[in-house]
């Protein structure tokens, strides 16, 4: 008792924390219900458009499962064709998905657990990441239903400064040359005579018409190691 009024409702007593407790609580459980319809819905937006494509592929794709479809090369759009290319593609980026998301997902675990003391799920989209690999090759692929090439030492659709290139004793990976960029790198390659080249100008010339510019690297770069190339490029 204090003054007549009981301890459990004093202010600063065990009933009033325990009163200030529960309004949070019930201010917390608004809010999780709130995120929980949101997210609810959310999932209902996503699923439904999902099943209606799943469900339009089955209906109308059914009739062309066949061995030919596993078999065949992609062609172009209306001439037929298979999905060999599409699938001997998969089994070969899937294992490299895995390679690189899985431990990202557990390192990040590790971490959480160090900095909180809590436990986490590690769950990597190796779908996801697979997508995230060839977001340009989808996007071509899907409009023109034409396969791209293969990409070999670059890319299916940058040239120039970009891609692997052949060093005195092994290779070195380039890209990131912007125009910005570009003016040093020339200096550094010993090549500044390309900079008032009309077909070397500008970044979108150089990467996706630079056949030019790629010869020109494949003659310089093996004139030196790629150390002593990395060392040029990083002073």
């Amino acid at each position: 008792m204090s003054q007549g009024i009981p301890s459990s409702i004093v202010p600063g007593g065990p009933a009033a924390a325990l009163l200030v407790r529960t309004r949070a609580d019930r201010r917390r459980a608004l809010v999780n219900s709130a995120f929980q319809g949101v997210a609810l819905l959310a999932a209902v937006a996503c699923v439904v458009p999902l099943g209606a494509l799943v469900t339009f592929v089955v209906v109308n794709g059914a009739g062309a499962l066949n061995l030919d479809l596993l078999t065949r090369p992609t062609r172009a759009l209306g001439l037929g064709g298979g999905a060999a290319a599409a699938i001997l593609g998969s089994l070969q980026i899937v294992p490299i998905a895995a390679v690189i998301a899985a431990p990202i997902g557990v390192l990040a675990a590790l971490y959480t657990r160090e900095q909180t003391s809590k436990g986490q799920k590690v769950d990597a989209c190796i779908y996801g990441t697979v997508l995230a690999l060839q977001p340009m090759e989808i996007n071509f692929t899907s409009v023109s239903g034409v396969e791209t090439r293969r990409a070999g030492r670059g890319h299916q659709f940058l040239q120039g400064v970009w891609g692997a290139f052949r060093t005195k004793d092994g290779w070195l990976c380039l890209a990131g040359v912007d125009d910005k960029r570009w003016p040093d790198f020339c200096r550094v390659m010993g090549i500044e005579h390309v900079l008032a080249d009309p077909e070397c100008s500008d970044n979108v010339t150089r990467n996706f018409r630079g056949v030019k510019i790629e010869r020109l690297l494949d003659a310089v770069f093996p004139t030196k190691t790629t150390e002593e190339w990395m060392s040029l490029l990083n002073s």
